[in-house]
């Protein structure tokens, strides 16, 4: 597959959301312990606005982050969560950190665990 470029048009909004505890949920908000980044690449092979995410856990403990793709402020169907250990990146393509036709990526991250998946996203 030939190698993505990065568009010259406006790069993709990406921004942490904000977690509501929930009872028996360790539902801390871990957003400040990632790194988030998000491209629009071009080219053969890619979709017309296509944006593709890459997270980093910076902390020491495994994280549970979720994604959601808007586009002109409405949320698209496309959603994906995942656990990421310490100093793990993933992202792009192959970990399906991507969506067409979306201008922003947003994403909440909380300890992982069995009542992760409990916490609820304020989108």
């Amino acid at each position: 597959m030939p190698s993505a470029s990065v568009g010259t048009g406006t790069a993709p909004r990406y921004s942490p959301t904000t977690v509501a505890n929930n009872a028996g949920a360790n539902c801390t908000n871990m957003n400040g312990a990632v790194t988030f980044t998000a491209t629009h690449p071009t080219g053969p092979g890619h979709c017309a606005a296509e944006v593709v995410g890459r997270i980093t856990n910076r902390s020491a403990m495994r994280l549970y982050c979720r994604v959601t793709y808007f586009s002109g402020g409405q949320a698209k169907h496309d959603t994906g969560a995942f656990d990421i250990a310490p100093g793990q990146t993933m992202g792009g393509e192959g970990s399906g950190l991507w969506s067409c036709s979306a201008d922003e990526i947003k994403y909440s991250c909380v300890p992982s665990g069995a009542t992760a998946a409990s916490c609820a996203v304020n989108w």
